[in-house]
């Protein structure tokens, strides 16, 4: 029987037994499925996040959406928007999460997120306390610093930081990344729009432009879906068709999840009574839970359990 635990890591448990060749094979193909789950989800969200940045044309609420779409959909803590101030070269806060208190304004010179504006690349600062250059709004943590550019054009900066060192890895940079490039377009659009409402003439013109942006948007909105109901349906076969029990559960013990052969293997007359129940209560030895979870949460990860 293979546990499956989300968030945190995977854990086996075959009944105190080495697992077999196949077990831990079975065991990494589970790995594989939940890494494109996770991927599928944050692919999910930020299609959702850019339909709605097309949805809008005013760019302090697009600061907005962009930075309050990745805190309470993806679940980074602290976000800020800084657009640039083409007059002064000052960076000027537009949206901000999460902070207790960030500043309003930074000059030239000042701060980490001075740097992707200067090249144009993202910038990673693992562990801020080392960085003479580092603007305090915390104090501690990581940061990651991207430019919201349209070509070679950088509109502002996209900040993200942590409480934590080392909090950041490849998979958050790319999340970040196609939410600044999406933050981006949707300013430009926003920009776009209020010249036409000044200008007469070019008006139509512009317009079009954005109705075709928001066409192919959708276009591209119905094939990713399409592909992620094939993959979900890829994961459920799967997961229900593989003849070895599993299921994933929370740290605290609720059952997530749980596949046909595991269902049948504990006795349960469906799937949702098994997940109405406690991991818990699939341990001979209550206590062996409590010791599970005591390595997964200061190892975040058990391998044969």
């Amino acid at each position: 029987m293979l546990e499956i635990s989300t968030p945190g890591g995977l854990s086996t448990d075959s009944d105190g037994e080495s697992l077999t060749e196949a077990e831990q094979a079975q065991l990494e193909r589970e790995r594989t499925l939940e890494a494109a789950r996770t991927q599928a989800q944050r692919l999910s969200a930020l299609l959702r996040l850019s339909a709605e940045l097309g949805a809008s044309f005013d760019e302090v609420d697009i600061c907005r959406r962009v930075v309050h779409g990745l805190h309470d959909t993806l679940g980074y803590d602290l976000l800020a928007l800084l657009l640039v101030d083409q007059a002064t070269g000052d960076r000027v806060l537009t949206a901000s999460v999460g902070f207790e208190q960030v500043p309003s304004r930074l000059r030239p010179g000042q701060g980490l997120s001075e740097s992707p504006l200067l090249d144009g690349k993202l910038h990673y600062a693992p562990d801020v306390t080392q960085e003479p250059r580092y603007v305090p709004a915390i104090g501690l943590g990581a940061e990651v610093d991207l430019p919201v550019a349209i070509g070679p054009e950088v509109l502002g900066v996209l900040i993200a930081e942590s409480r934590q060192s080392h909090a950041f890895d490849q998979d958050d940079f790319e999340v970040l990344t196609a939410a600044a490039q999406q933050a981006a377009i949707a300013i430009h659009n926003a920009r776009l729009h209020d010249q036409a409402q000044r200008q007469i003439g070019e008006r139509v013109g512009v317009e079009a432009e954005l109705r075709r942006y928001q066409e192919h948007l959708e276009e591209l909105i119905e094939e990713r879906t399409a592909d992620l109901t094939d993959s979900e349906k890829r994961y459920r076969s799967l997961f229900d068709g593989v003849p070895v029990g599993l299921y994933r559960t929370a740290l605290a013990g609720q059952v997530i999840d749980a596949n046909l052969a595991q269902v049948q293997m504990l006795g349960y007359p469906s799937r949702e009574v098994l997940l109405a129940a406690s991991s818990a209560d699939f341990y001979v030895n209550p206590e062996e839970r409590a010791q599970w979870q005591a390595l997964m949460e200061r190892e975040g990860v058990v391998r044969d359990f």
